[in-house]
């Protein structure tokens, strides 16, 4: 961890002029909020802790990202950007008889490692994206779009059951699940003690086993309905 104190931010740099610069500088405030958010949740992270983390001024930050919440929804994009990249030649290169249950084992063997993604997946919807500018929600949402299109693709290549389309409806679907089953198998406070007595074991979500028998059943239906 950096021990810069608030004073010493910033000191070792000069404002950014080259695009090489500006994205080296946007990439050390990606790297530090993901640092603090292995740490803690969003709400306990402040710009300045970001700043500080990064050995930037607080005001450097706001030269690349408004708000808080937009240097967390880049974070979002860019963990999104890398599941997409590792994930579609894997389904692309599947044999033609894959079913469902093997498309869902993938995907959570897949999206495991990615932890810090799906936290920020399962409060994108409520928290994060209400809290962007009309500018930053547009370009991510495009930025959504582009890729899930092209993601939503090899996902119809694997499973040729799926309807035209079948593959981007899949994914944000899966999102739905990723958001309602995250929370649920991850409890915090109180209900975290509550839900470790055994007699409340039932109400207890394995998170990575019903992710993939949910999205199994969910690509199977898909698949018997095109």
């Amino acid at each position: 961890m950096r021990s810069t104190s608030k004073a010493q931010a910033g000191e070792g740099w000069q404002r950014a002029h080259s695009a090489e610069q500006k994205e080296q500088r946007r990439e050390a405030i990606l790297g530090a909020a993901a640092e603090l958010f292995r740490e803690r949740s969003i709400d306990d992270i402040s710009i300045g802790e970001v700043a500080e983390r990064a050995g930037l001024a607080k005001g450097s930050v706001y030269r690349y990202f408004a708000t808080k919440e937009e240097v967390f929804q880049a974070l979002f994009l860019q963990g999104l950007g890398a599941w997409f990249d590792e994930i579609m030649p894997l389904l692309r290169g599947l044999p033609r008889d894959t079913s469902p249950d093997d498309v869902a084992a993938l995907v959570v063997r897949t999206l495991a490692p990615r932890e810090p993604m799906l936290r920020l997946l399962a409060s994108n919807s409520c928290d994060i994206e209400q809290n962007l500018s009309f500018e930053a929600a547009r370009d991510s949402k495009r930025w959504m779009l582009d890729h899930i299109v092209i993601a939503g693709a090899a996902f119809e290549a694997a499973l040729p059951g799926l309807p035209e389309g079948g593959g981007l409806r899949a994914i944000l679907r899966l999102g739905a699940l990723v958001s309602g089953l995250w929370p649920m198998g991850h409890p915090v406070g109180a209900m975290k003690k509550v839900l470790a007595a055994p007699k409340m074991a039932p109400l207890r979500v394995d998170f990575y086993g019903e992710l993939e028998s949910s999205f199994a059943a969910l690509l199977a239906g898909m698949c018997r309905a095109s």
